[in-house]
């Protein structure tokens, strides 16, 4: 069992997230601990309000949410009755057995998991303490539980990449275009390592997910507003595009920035490991490659067995069917890695040459590229070079500089900000006073 706990200033956005799923079908509510009546019997207005007079004992608390996720093995025999168990024992063991609580069981990976959402606010009015509560009590309860129900341990699950298989892909019409873009969205922004817009968007791309810069007039790759649409394999939009803003944790493209240069400053001594892990793993899929086939059945079947070892590659063409970029989505350890980050056998260039990729044409004038390998054609307006300069520009620009900065990059990570409004909004601007002009005598 692997416990991820995350605290948050507002709980609105948390619970509707939830509901959103309820309400898709994609997850269920299967417990509610501190609510008076039937938990399945009452709104969300009222789920709402219960945990708001809590917060009203002490107004002074901002960061007043805990959302913990507790993820399983699939081969843990698992029911409703079971996981509501094991959602009350461990509770109790962290110390949040008497707060309020809602128990939701999901069902949109490859694993089973719960979340619970609750606040470290008692009924007193007093704060309980979450720095460190992984460390301090999470790790031992999850070891208790683990061992008095002969679950699978969370250090087997890890090693045999049970607990990273991907999202489900967003199936257009399967279900409210807003609620899957939102849910694949959110998931990739809360647990993927990414250091650039453009390694978010290789992440995003194998859920079936876009992401596009667009201008006031919905132009692509101009300003700063960005949208998301459901695609095909091919990268073709097949829904309407959902303005970020309109989302409700709000991934917009200044704060996927934020998060991307955060990443590159902080100190990171998984990196390297995971990176290594990662190489290791690839080339283990290239030694295991035969000599037979074309050389497009080559490539498709190198996709095919990255995907076994949980390895997403992100292949970009441009107008000329030529590949100019090439990105690693690593879902067992939830990282993104440029190709050339990897070593020169990993990026564009050696995955060219491995693969033989030309410009040559075949007698039906298509390019001899598999159609699942071209998840994204650059516009004739992009100039590649100019769109990498200006990313590098942008995230230079967000660098925190100094020790506070980082810190309160770090804080604004950590507390997703749900239902809240930029301060930039056409709302919150005041006008400026004009100063009266005095005469001169």
């Amino acid at each position: 069992m692997v416990a991820k706990i995350t605290t948050g200033k507002e709980i609105r956005g948390l619970i509707l997230y939830n509901e959103s799923k309820v309400k898709n079908r994609s997850a269920v509510l299967i417990h509610g601990q501190g609510f008076l009546g039937s938990i399945q019997e009452l709104s969300v207005n009222e789920k709402l309000a219960r945990f708001q007079k809590r917060f009203a004992l002490n107004k002074r608390v901002k960061t007043n949410t805990l959302h913990i996720s507790l993820n399983f093995s699939n081969k843990d025999q698992l029911d409703d009755g079971l996981l509501q168990f094991i959602a009350k024992d461990y509770m109790d063991r962290i110390g949040f057995g008497k707060q309020p609580y809602l128990v939701y069981r999901h069902d949109d990976t490859g694993h089973p998991h719960i979340h619970i959402v609750s606040t470290n606010i008692d009924q007193n009015g007093k704060r309980l303490e979450t720095h460190n509560l992984g460390k301090r009590a999470s790790e031992k309860a999850r070891k208790e539980i683990e061992k008095s129900l002969g679950l699978v341990k969370a250090e087997s699950q890890q090693k045999d990449y049970l607990i990273y298989k991907p999202l489900e892909k967003a199936q257009y019409g399967k279900a409210e275009t807003k609620a899957l873009i939102g849910n694949i969205v959110t998931e990739v922004m809360r647990s993927y390592h990414f250091e650039s817009f453009s390694a978010f968007k290789a992440a995003l791309a194998q859920f079936n997910v876009s992401a596009s810069k667009v201008n006031a007039l919905g132009k692509e790759f101009h300003g700063n507003g960005l949208v998301y649409s459901i695609t095909d394999q091919q990268g073709k939009s097949l829904s309407v595009p959902i303005k970020s803003s309109s989302l409700f944790n709000k991934p917009t493209y200044a704060k996927i920035l934020k998060k991307a240069s955060f990443n590159k400053v902080k100190v990171d001594p998984k990196r390297v490991k995971a990176k290594e892990d990662l190489v290791h793993r690839i080339m283990e899929v290239q030694k295991s490659m035969g000599s037979k086939g074309s050389e497009k059945e080559k490539l498709d079947l190198f996709l095919k067995n990255l995907k076994r070892k949980g390895i997403y590659l992100h292949l970009v063409f441009n107008k000329n069917g030529r590949l100019y970029g090439c990105t690693y989505v690593d879902n067992m350890q939830r990282r993104v890695f440029k190709g050339s980050d990897l070593g020169k056998a990993f990026g564009a260039n050696g995955i060219t040459k491995t693969f033989t990729l030309t410009d040559k044409v075949d007698s039906k004038n298509e390019w001899l590229i598999p159609k699942s390998a071209q998840e994204e054609v650059v516009s004739k307006v992009e100039k590649t070079n100019a769109a990498e300069d200006l990313e590098v520009r942008e995230d230079a620009n967000l660098n925190p500089s100094g020790l506070s900065e980082i810190l309160s990059f770090f804080k604004e990570l950590l507390t997703p900000d749900y239902g809240t409004t930029s301060a930039y909004d056409l709302g919150n601007l005041k006008k400026k006073r004009k100063k009266k002009r005095k005469d001169r005598p």
